[in-house]
């Protein structure tokens, strides 16, 4: 997943302000441990900090009383294409279930790299929940041996576990979003007021910003009235056209999706759909677990449910 592009900042200036402020002083730990859920805008806050530092030299610098990114900015044009010669990102990889130790020796050979200009080399390892335990060793020896260089962000999702080794290495910063930001966040993606018009049955969840980004995204794709737009009919649509063969919308959110439709049914009959949505929930998880195909998922999805509403 390519880190946000979003040039506004929102939500974050307080913990932006206190980076700033710790890196300007040389006081920034040089391992540090952004958690969150999924789509809260760990990688944009990142993304920002990246910029500010960067492009402190350049003619076209980090606006910071906005909060904002230049668009002329050189160094947004590289961050975003991957090509700062002072920053090296890990991620993993689509289709992929870890990420491999041979991701993680590329780090090594950026680290023995001279710095361009003398400035702080940048390690953003992304998806660290993905890691695998040969990953997990590799990168426990590069940080004992990283000099203060070297900063590393090592980013995941805070619903997931990962090495507790791996923590106690490194100083955790734990982002959360003030809900009230999320429509700001929405109308400064599209310029347009989207989460307003949403279907009903997708405003009453404490959802992430990024969720409902991927959602109108989705929609948007495959031609469906997000104003509209029910639960039921979703996984009907996703179902019957095969669309979770394809998709990345719904591979990352399956689980998600399930569990409102779940939660919306429940109240019909409590003690049926309890029982269904455990047995869907093992064989989700199982089939994530060995990534497998979630066709017979939803053959039993159309056969015990959805065909019947």
């Amino acid at each position: 997943m390519l880190i946000s592009k979003s040039t506004d900042l929102i939500g974050y200036s307080k913990l932006f302000q206190e980076f700033t402020f710790l890196i300007n002083e040389e006081l920034l730990p040089s391992k540090l441990l952004i958690s969150g859920r999924k789509g809260i805008g760990k990688k944009t806050f990142i993304f920002h900090f990246l910029n500010y530092i960067f492009s402190k030299d350049e003619n076209n610098k980090y606006e910071f009383d906005e909060k904002k990114i230049n668009f002329n900015n050189k160094s947004y044009r590289l961050i975003l294409s991957n090509t700062h010669p002072n920053l090296i990102k890990i991620q993993l990889k689509k289709d992929k279930k870890f990420i491999d130790i041979d991701q993680i020796r590329r780090i090594n050979d950026f680290v023995n790299k001279s710095s361009l200009n003398n400035k702080k080399k940048i390690i953003l390892i992304e998806d660290v929940e993905h890691l695998n335990i040969n990953a997990v060793n590799a990168i426990l020896k590069i940080l004992e041996d990283s000099n203060n260089k070297n900063i590393f962000f090592l980013v995941y999702n805070s619903e997931k576990k990962i090495s507790e080794t791996l923590k106690s290495r490194c100083i955790e910063y734990k982002l959360s979003l003030d809900p009230e930001y999320i429509p700001q966040i929405i109308y400064n993606h599209y310029g347009k007021d989207y989460l307003i018009k949403i279907s009903d049955e997708f405003k009453h969840y404490s959802f992430t910003p990024g969720f409902y980004i991927s959602l109108i995204d989705f929609c948007n794709e495959y031609k469906i009235n997000y104003e509209k737009i029910k639960i039921n009919e979703l996984l009907k649509k996703i179902s019957n056209e095969k669309i979770y063969k394809t998709s990345s919308f719904v591979k990352e959110h399956i689980k998600l999706i399930l569990q409102i439709f779940f939660i919306k049914n429940l109240n019909d009959d409590f003690f049926l759909y309890h029982h269904l949505y455990k047995n869907i929930l093992t064989k989700l998880n199982n089939i994530i677990k060995y990534n497998l195909d979630m066709e017979s998922l939803f053959i039993e999805l159309n056969n015990r449910i959805l065909n019947e509403r």
